[in-house]
Parts: structure tokens; C-alpha cells; sequence
């Protein structure tokens, strides 16, 4: 689980990766520019959405299966652009807090979809971040 701020929003991922270089950072893997190659395939979570799946067999040529998994993030890039730099105000990958059922309805009085998220307001995200950090 992670709460993340928005630090900068950038209208293209060229303007964030020079943002990124001109303060001394590492360009994030999901900026996608030429000169930020993607990672190798055992470094990802080694499941490609289908579309790339679909076309290549990732075990036998992990290798065209990034730059075919790369191309379509390319693609996304291009179409959307927007990029935003965050940092995380919490962060919890390994054992992230146990978020029930009670407590959505505590939090939004019903559980909201999350494959299209609802826009939240300011309590109930403070009402989450509180929740996520009272339980580490």
C-alpha cells in the first residue's frame, strides 16, 4: 500500500526526465524516454499484459518481451503525457495494512469500485492514510 504525493506535474515525460536530472535524480523507470531503457524482464513482475503475452513467449525471449511490453507503455506515453513526480507519505509493499470491508463503509458508507476509482474527498483520505498508518 502506498499514499503518495504529488510533488511536480509535467505535461510530457521529456520535461519530467530533465526535471528528474536537473535535481540530481535518477530518471524513475516509468518515465518513458529514449535514453531510460526499460528493466530486464527479471526485475518485473514477469506478467506482461496479454496483448504481449499473447505474441511472444516471455520464458523462451524475455527480452522481446520487454520491448514489446515497453512499446505499449511508450504508447500510453505518448497518448496521455502527463507525468507526475510523487513521493510517498506511506509505504508499505511487503504487509500492507488489512483494509475490511467494515472499514470502507466506516470510511465512504459503502465499498467504492476500484477498477475506475471514485474521486475522494479530503476526509476520507485522511480517514484512509490514518487507517493504513494506525496499522503498521
Amino acid at each position: 500500500m502506498a499514499l503518495l504525493d504529488i510533488v511536480e506535474r509535467f505535461e510530457s515525460h521529456e520535461t519530467a526526465a530533465e526535471w528528474y536530472r536537473t535535481n540530481g535524480f535518477a530518471v524513475p523507470s516509468n518515465c518513458i524516454v529514449l535514453d531510460n531503457p526499460p528493466q530486464p524482464y527479471h526485475l518485473t513482475n514477469q506478467k506482461p499484459p496479454a496483448v504481449v503475452a499473447a505474441r511472444v513467449d516471455t520464458e523462451a525471449d524475455p527480452e522481446r518481451a520487454v520491448r514489446l511490453w515497453d512499446s505499449t507503455y511508450a504508447r500510453r506515453a505518448d497518448e496521455c503525457g502527463v507525468f507526475l513526480a510523487c513521493k510517498a507519505e506511506f509505504l508499505e509493499l511487503w504487509r500492507p495494512p488489512v483494509l475490511r470491508r467494515s472499514d470502507l463503509h466506516a470510511i465512504f458508507g459503502r465499498v467504492p469500485g476500484t477498477q475506475n476509482p471514485p474521486t475522494i474527498t479530503a476526509d476520507q483520505f485522511r480517514a484512509l492514510a490514518n487507517h493504513a498508518k494506525a496499522a503498521v
